[in-house]
């Protein structure tokens, strides 16, 4: 597990982390906490994926700034590939 100083070092756009806390309901240092909690999951796979896709940050950082495996944040990325394009679920609101 990476400690809490690796996250705040990696740069990540505020204005992302306001919408996926409206989408998902949890407060960031809920998803950043571990666990897996459906909810949780979801949040941090939605994250993980804007991350990769539109902001073009590595797997690994991304692993490194959430504390996670970075195989598990691919693994989520993909996942959550469908689920926001099924739901039609955009990094910025217009």
């Amino acid at each position: 597990m990476h400690s809490q100083t690796n996250r705040r070092s990696i740069r990540f756009p505020i204005n992302s982390f306001g919408r996926l806390v409206r989408l998902t309901g949890l407060k960031i240092d809920r998803i950043l906490k571990s666990g897996k909690q459906p909810t949780r999951v979801y949040a941090r796979s939605l994250l993980g994926y804007w991350a990769i896709l539109p902001l073009r940050m590595t797997a690994l950082a991304v692993s490194e700034w959430l504390g996670i495996r970075q195989p598990a944040v691919t693994r989520a990325a993909a996942r959550c590939e469908s689920i926001t394009a099924s739901n039609n679920l955009k990094l910025l609101e217009k």
